[in-house]
């Protein structure tokens, strides 16, 4: 009877796990490496004692990324909070707020980057499960502007279309080429910006190399919470 039971758990698990696709898989795992904060501070460092000229430096970014579910809503959210050279201890410059899902046509992972309708995602400040009730007439989003991540051997790659990303900044179309690297504890990424006759406007060579940083998570927290104190 044992035997039957165990056999019975067995059938029920595995078809549990053959519902989903391979590409449903593999999103599950990118969103739990993507979770989490990020920081570029050893790739920083590394160009300080290399003593690179300041065009060919990197700003030091500190991100936190909060997922969050939205019913109706396929995949999830991150909400992304940005800081500066101080790391997650320092103030907020912006938070971003970007939808993944699968896209089963491509059998790839789409990455769309949401922008406010009216103002920006201030409010969503230590505050990131605010976005779940966000409606569709609070964003927009370019959808030639799609990043699409693959999973290749231990990593995801990810990229828009060539030549396909155009925007607008100051007036002139542009266009971007977005691309990054992911694993467990690595995250790369380069924003190429060109005009409209190819020449590079914006963005270095080398990739944005950011590491797990568990660390500031903790940190950062108690400095918010002194700061806090010393207001009241």
């Amino acid at each position: 009877m044992r035997h039957l039971l165990i056999a019975i758990l067995i059938t029920l698990f595995s078809g549990s796990a053959s519902a989903q696709t391979a590409i449903e898989r593999e999103f599950d795992t990118f969103v739990h490496w993507f979770s989490g904060n990020w920081d570029n501070e050893i790739q920083t460092f590394n160009e300080g004692m290399q003593r690179l000229p300041d065009d060919m430096r990197h700003g030091r970014i500190h991100m936190k990324y909060e997922t969050v579910k939205v019913d109706g809503l396929p995949g999830v959210l991150f909400v992304i909070e940005n800081y500066g050279k101080e790391g997650l201890q320092g103030d907020v410059n912006y938070v971003s707020v970007h939808h993944f899902h699968v896209d089963m046509e491509r059998q790839a992972i789409a990455h769309e980057l949401w922008f406010k309708t009216d103002g920006n995602w201030a409010y969503l400040t230590d505050n990131a499960q605010a976005a779940a009730d966000i409606q569709p007439g609070d964003y927009r989003f370019n959808s030639q502007c799609v990043l699409y991540w693959t999973r290749e051997a231990g990593q995801f790659k990810g990229a828009t279309d060539p030549g396909a990303c155009v925007t607008t900044e100051g007036g002139e179309d542009v266009t971007v080429e977005a691309t990054g690297i992911l694993t467990r504890n690595d995250l790369w990424r380069s924003d190429l910006v060109y005009d409209m006759e190819g020449n590079r406007i914006r963005g270095l060579d080398e990739f944005e190399k950011f590491r797990k940083a568990k660390f500031y998570s903790c940190y950062g927290a108690i400095r918010r919470f002194q700061r806090r104190l010393s207001h009241l």
